[in-house]
């Protein structure tokens, strides 16, 4: 009973003794999920920096892969434009002579050309 009347006594500083060690195991369980959420964010960076290194190889190979297409493409059109040119060069140089100028192409010229059809690989028939 003692006890008892001792705390009605003192009934303040018991409450603030249990308002102190409430305050101290909420304080305790803060800093926890503190270091919970700090370790967490440290995860999320590196993930997210592993994600990005990912996309970045990704972009520098479909990078690599269109020069490749590009200069393949570029390297054809040289070759078809080649091909063009000494085609109608040569259509030219027959073209040129006195007894065709009034008439298209002769059967040289016709030749070429289907070579040239044929090198383009379009599906038009021969030149008649």
């Amino acid at each position: 009973m003692t006890y008892l009347l001792l705390a009605l006594k003192y009934w303040r500083e018991c409450l603030i003794a249990l308002l102190a060690f409430l305050i101290l195991c909420l304080l305790m369980i803060l800093n926890h999920k503190d270091h919970s959420i700090e370790k967490l964010k440290q995860e999320h960076i590196s993930y997210v920096q592993e994600q990005k290194q990912k996309y970045l190889e990704a972009a520098q190979q479909q990078q690599i892969e269109i020069n490749k297409v590009s200069a393949d493409y570029e390297k054809l059109k040289t070759e078809q434009a080649t091909k063009v040119e000494y085609v109608t060069r040569t259509i030219n140089k027959y073209v040129d002579r006195p007894i065709y100028r009034n008439v298209c192409i002769d059967d040289d010229g016709r030749v070429q050309l289907n070579e040239l059809i044929k090198s383009g690989q379009t599906t038009s028939t021969d030149i008649k």
